[in-house]
Parts: structure tokens; C-alpha cells; sequence
């Protein structure tokens, strides 16, 4: 919070631009901005890279967060529960989802059809690695597999209530200088980001409901 906040006050973030400077970015605050060459970072996920390796022209480079911890999102791999053959698209969809030779077949036939692959394989495996960065031009993301028990996973799709507790529980909190008269967890901090008030100032309310929402997905 401190360093995304001391980021945006130092004015280097589309948010922090005058209106008159945003009128330049006729495209708003998205990927267009920075795949133009008119922003020097953009923050998302490996959603991305399609567009980075076919849209952007200039040299790019994956740079990762602060303090060098990555955070993962987890796909999930499954297979339907009307199938024929439940035990062989199992054994399918094990191969495929982890291990090296799955992993190295999966970029090999991403290759051969022209398709980026935006699921990085979680792995350890150098083969693996170095066959990404065949597809994937950014040498940066080695980072992250050299460091990968570091690696933040983000619990969205895998822990009940991280929903409502990261996002958008509400917190009863008023954003001054806004129409947000009962702010959502999601929302407190990014204004706080933004200057409008101190995180510290709700930290605690938010870290109580959060648990509270956790704690109710729990018992559900």
C-alpha cells in the first residue's frame, strides 16, 4: 500500500494525471495506452500475452512487483462429469496440467497452431522453462521460476469467501469526495491508494469483515 501510494502521489500514474493530460490518452487507463508506446508499465496477468506478443511492437520485458513475490492465479484443469471415459480424460488432464513431458507437448502443439500460451506451467523443469521463452519474448519472467516458493497464490477461484472478503463486502466506510457512502473492501483501497484516505485508518475494519466473511463461507 505504502509503495503503490508513494507511486501514484509521485505523479507517475494515469490516475495522478491532471484532466487536462488525460485528455491526451484518448483510450483511458487500459492495455491500448501502454501497447501505443505511451506508457512505460502496465499491470496485468499472463491474459496478456497474446496481445504483447501480437500487438506491441516495441521491446517489452516482464519486470515483475516489488519485493521480487509474483502472484499466481490458479487454472483450474477438469474434466466433465458426463464423459464416457472418466478414468482415461482423468489420466488426460493430469499429463496435460503438470509434469514436464505434458507441459512441453501442450507449447509444442501452441506452436504449431500459432496460439500464445497465457497458462504459464507452474514448474521447475528447465525444459520446460526455456521452451516458454521460445514462445514467450520476455527473458524477465525467469524471475518468477526462480523464485517460485515465494510465489503469492491468489485464492479467487479456490477459497470460499475470498470473494466477498478481498472485494466486495461492504464496510460501511464513506469515501470523501465521492458517491461511495458504504465502500466495499476492494474499494477502500484502491481510494486509499489514490489519496482519498488513509489506510490505516480502516485497516482494521477491513482485516474484522474480511474474516467475517471468510469465517461465514466456512460454516456454509
Amino acid at each position: 500500500m505504502r509503495i503503490a501510494g508513494e507511486i501514484n502521489h509521485g505523479g507517475y500514474t494515469w490516475y495522478s494525471l491532471p484532466d487536462d493530460m488525460r485528455s491526451l490518452f484518448p483510450t483511458g487507463y487500459d492495455l491500448g495506452v501502454f501497447r501505443d508506446g505511451q506508457m512505460a508499465m502496465f499491470y496485468g496477468g499472463a491474459g496478456l500475452l497474446d496481445t504483447m506478443i501480437n500487438q506491441v511492437t516495441f521491446d517489452w520485458d516482464f519486470i515483475g512487483t516489488p519485493g521480487g513475490r509474483a502472484v499466481a492465479t490458479l487454472d483450474i484443469v477438469g474434466i466433465s462429469a458426463i464423459t464416457q471415459h472418466p478414468q482415461e480424460a482423468y489420466e488426460l488432464a493430469r499429463w496435460m496440467g503438470h509434469g514436464t513431458e505434458g507441459s512441453l507437448r501442450r507449447l509444442e502443439y501452441a506452436r504449431q497452431m500459432g496460439i500464445v500460451v497465457s497458462a504459464l506451467p507452474v514448474t521447475q523443469s528447465q525444459q520446460v522453462i526455456e521452451s516458454l521463452l521460445e514462445s514467450v519474448p520476455a527473458e524477465g519472467l525467469r524471475s518468477i521460476y526462480n523464485s517460485l516458493e515465494r510465489v503469492l497464490t491468489d485464492g479467487i477461484r479456490v477459497l470460499p469467501g475470498y470473494m466477498q472478503a478481498r472485494f466486495s463486502a461492504p464496510t460501511g466506510v464513506q469515501i470523501p469526495g465521492t458517491a461511495h457512502n458504504n465502500a466495499g473492501v476492494e474499494t477502500i483501497i484502491r481510494y486509499a491508494i489514490l489519496g482519498y484516505v488513509d489506510f490505516a485508518d480502516f485497516s482494521a475494519l477491513a482485516e474484522q469483515i474480511a474474516q467475517e466473511q471468510l469465517d461465514m463461507a466456512r460454516i456454509r
